[in-house]
Order: C-alpha cells, then structure tokens, then sequence
C-alpha cells in the first residue's frame, strides 16, 4: 500500500510542481525499488523521513503520515508538533 502510494504521489506531484533541492538523505532506501519515489519526494519536501534519517519502507504508512503527505503535496504548512491531535 505504501509502495503504490509513493508511486502516485510522486506521478501528482512532478506534475505539479517544481522541484527543490532538500538536504534530507534517508540513510535506509538506497538500493530499493522505491529509491527514486522516495527521494524524489524528498526533494519536493513532501515526505522528509523520520528524525533518525530513516524513512522505514517496511513500516505501515499510519493516517497521520497520509494526512501529513496529502497535505503538504496540496501546499498546506503542516507542524506536527503543535499537538493538533484532533486536526486529522
């Protein structure tokens, strides 16, 4: 799910906007097949990976994780660490 997720955010998003150039490197996805979605998705500053520069790929994607992807690909400013528990 998750795979196929990054797949179409990716596809949506190049379509739709220009890529930035983040110094995120997520220390766990070289060599995958998903590589180029997820780092694509890094430099669009969509996804960022968890704050030990993994992005967990075998990991369940969780509905706040969604919610944070869709609305950051939408342009939404979303802080995770205001406690808006409730928001999504």
């Amino acid at each position: 799910m998750k795979k196929i997720f990054l797949l179409i955010t990716t596809i949506v998003m190049l379509s739709m906007a220009t890529i930035s150039f983040a110094a995120v490197e997520l220390t766990d996805i070289a060599g995958t097949k998903y590589e180029e979605a997820v780092n694509c998705l890094v430099k669009l500053e969509v996804i960022n990976g968890y704050q030990d520069s993994t992005f967990r790929p075998e990991n369940k994607i969780t509905r706040a994780e969604i919610a944070k992807i869709l609305l950051t690909a939408k342009g939404e400013k979303v802080d995770l660490t205001k406690g808006n528990a409730g928001y999504f």
